[in-house]
């Protein structure tokens, strides 16, 4: 059979041809689009003078840490509790770890954001990088998310104002976006 023997037909299949291309071209193009919407999946915290706020990288991809603005060699890298020998006696440094949504072993907590008086205060602990710093741990979900938030301080007695400036920067403490 000669191709060329139905010309109205060959012509309308490749309009149908390229009609199809160009959806695909377009459904491709609104793919992409959408998949490159920034979505954290990550707690964080709302920028504020004073404070340097970090994800932890690769090592730690559920993990943001913000510390004191002094202290910001403590964070450049990120190298987990050893780094925590280098904060100044008024240094504070918090993570927030995003574990994950709905474990069965993380308590459900209804107040956010986590108040400094509800932590867990660990003077010395496993691992602990130097006998100054002190570690207070909270561990909760809240809204689906697993979280846990940390603070250290490079002092086992931290001042009235330190603690009020950590809870100033865990007031700053975001949840992770929703999924659209």
């Amino acid at each position: 059979m000669d191709r060329f023997a139905h010309p109205t037909r060959n012509l309308s299949m490749g309009i149908r041809g390229l009609a199809l291309l160009a959806a695909l071209a377009v459904a491709f193009a609104t793919a992409t689009v959408g998949a490159s919407v920034p979505v954290s999946r990550l707690a964080t915290f709302r920028p504020v003078p004073g404070w340097l706020v970090e994800p932890a990288g690769a090592a730690n991809p559920s993990l943001v840490v913000a510390v004191t603005a002094p202290d910001a060699s403590v964070i450049h890298p990120v190298a987990l509790f050893g780094s925590f020998k280098k904060l100044t006696r008024s240094g504070i440094l918090v993570w927030a770890d995003t574990v994950g949504r709905g474990r069965r072993d993380f308590p459900s907590r209804s107040a956010w954001p986590p108040q400094l008086t509800s932590f867990r205060v660990d003077h010395g602990w496993e691992g602990q990088p130097a006998a100054n710093v002190e570690q207070r741990t909270w561990v909760g979900s809240v809204h689906g998310w697993d979280l846990d938030v940390r603070v250290f301080f490079a002092t086992q007695r931290p001042s009235a104002t330190l603690q009020a400036q950590a809870q100033a920067e865990l007031n700053r403490l975001r949840l992770p976006l929703k999924r659209p």
